[in-house]
């Protein structure tokens, strides 16, 4: 079991507010888990919260109710991390807590936190932090397990350090973080996470992709380049939840890795548009 130890994390403090009575909404703090491999973690595994004042919440890994999220802890104005209670900010610079994620009689601490924390602690707020289990010698976010398999793929010696998250992995056009987080690793460069045009005539154009098992996919559109919104879409291809005659989906779980096509939705009137693939 890993020794639990307090994360300490250095949080701005929100402009104050006018005083007011507690109890204030609570904050909200969701996200992914994922394994060593970079897999979403699925069964029966719980995340825990603690915060200094003793407040404790935990949240069971569920099915995804939107989008890349599968666990959400609300976290009271009263866990501790702020100097009273009826502050609209719940984490003043430098607060201490405690994120753990407890597979059977094993409890994990995370090697990653990641995710905009600027704004952590404010009442009625979201956050998203996204954590990672596994070991990662060289501390740079990414899985010793999940860089040795990489390594193996790609007929590569590893050692720790080797590769920075941020440098290109050989063949994508990506980094090694977005090969990680996207889980196409194990996919051969050119089929790995792009979208391909299928086809551009017709009443609706043909797009393609390859699915990881356990990613979640967002298709978005926009009529000039940058003014990006997501958009409904119908799938085509083959197997469990892919049926070209079902109603439009605004987001593909892949429940395995396979090739996939979609139908993209089009606009009247609107000559050239632009879609782009969004996993989480």
């Amino acid at each position: 079991m890993n020794t639990p130890r307090w994360l300490l994390l250095a949080v701005a403090l929100l402009p104050l507010a006018a005083a007011a009575f507690p109890p204030l909404p609570p904050h909200e703090i969701f996200g992914t888990v994922r394994d060593e491999l970079g897999q979403p973690l699925t069964g029966s595994a719980v995340v825990l919260f603690e915060g200094p004042s003793g407040v404790k919440r935990q949240a069971p890994l569920s099915e995804w109710s939107e989008p890349g999220v599968h666990y959400r802890l609300s976290i009271p104005m009263e866990a501790g991390l702020s100097e009273e209670p009826a502050l609209p900010t719940a984490l003043r610079p430098n607060a201490a807590f405690r994120l753990r994620v407890r597979l059977g009689r094993t409890t994990y601490l995370p090697i990653e936190m990641s995710g905009d924390l600027a704004a952590l602690g404010a009442s009625g707020g979201r956050t998203r932090v996204d954590l990672t289990l596994g070991v990662d010698a060289d501390e740079n976010g990414l899985p010793d397990a999940w860089e040795k398999a990489t390594a193996k793929r790609l007929g590569l010696l590893w050692t720790p350090g080797a590769w920075p998250p941020d440098a290109q992995y050989p063949g994508s056009g990506m980094t090694f973080r977005e090969v990680y987080l996207s889980g196409t690793y194990a996919v051969t460069p050119p089929d790995g996470f792009a979208l391909e045009i299928r086809r551009a005539d017709g009443p609706a154009p043909t797009l393609a992709f390859t699915a990881v098992q356990g990613r979640t996919y967002v298709l978005e559109a926009a009529a000039q380049w940058g003014a990006w919104q997501p958009v409904a879409f119908r799938l085509r291809a083959s197997g469990p939840g892919a049926d070209s005659s079902s109603a439009p989906v605004d987001t593909y779980r892949a429940t395995d890795t396979r090739r996939v096509e979609l139908e993209a939705p089009t606009v009247p009137d609107v000559p050239l548009q632009f879609f782009r693939l969004k996993v989480q």
